[in-house]
């Protein structure tokens, strides 16, 4: 999905394209892999980090981080950081993101 030599607002293009709703803030590291259709929905200031796949219907809430590696099969809630296959809670983040 990350285009190296895409500026950021191709990049952000790109991955409005592929989700039902996600901010400028959104980041994706390579390997990512989702259903390619709008029925994955993001909050602010989310990141997947490398070879992540999340499953369709999954709402991910703002200020979250998914470990490398990991299977997001279940909504996610905000100020979370989650890894594993099927992915788990595995600690709490600070809530510095508002909501909207």
């Amino acid at each position: 999905m990350q285009d190296t030599g895409a500026s950021d607002g191709e990049q952000n293009a790109l991955i409005q394209k592929h989700f039902g709703k996600a901010d400028a803030d959104t980041t994706l590291l390579p390997g990512f892999a989702c259903d390619n259709g709008h029925n994955i929905f993001v909050g602010k200031s989310f990141l997947a980090n490398y070879n992540v796949t999340i499953l369709p219907g999954v709402t991910i809430g703002n200020n979250v981080i998914i470990a490398a590696g990991a299977v997001v099969t279940k909504d996610v809630p905000s100020n979370t950081l989650v890894g594993g296959v099927s992915a788990k809670k595995i600690k709490d983040l600070v809530d510095d993101v508002p909501e909207r």
